[in-house]
């Protein structure tokens, strides 16, 4: 089973019941970090199935995610720049 984890800025106090939480609006415009590699969604389409998982991308599209390297992310979180990042432990 796969397991996910969201990282969140240690300045914030982020509680995730699940992924429909990441689609809040308080999280719109670059507050979300996402690794641009695909296999994490993959992974969740394999949970979930395509068409679910295709409409949550797009929901999560609208949030306008900063996207890059998990690294690169991790440090701007660090920075307060990002405030959680979507990760997988798969």
């Amino acid at each position: 089973m796969n397991k996910w984890k969201f990282y969140a800025w240690c300045g914030a106090t982020v509680f995730f019941v699940g992924w429909q939480d990441l689609l809040d609006p308080k999280w719109k415009g670059g507050k979300l970090g996402m690794s641009t590699a695909t296999h994490h969604l993959a992974r969740l389409a394999t949970l979930w199935g395509e068409n679910k998982t295709t409409e949550f991308v797009k929901l999560l599209a609208r949030q306008e995610p900063l996207l890059g390297e998990f690294g690169n992310l991790y440090s701007r979180m660090q920075l307060g720049e990002v405030l959680v990042i979507i990760n997988d432990d798969g």
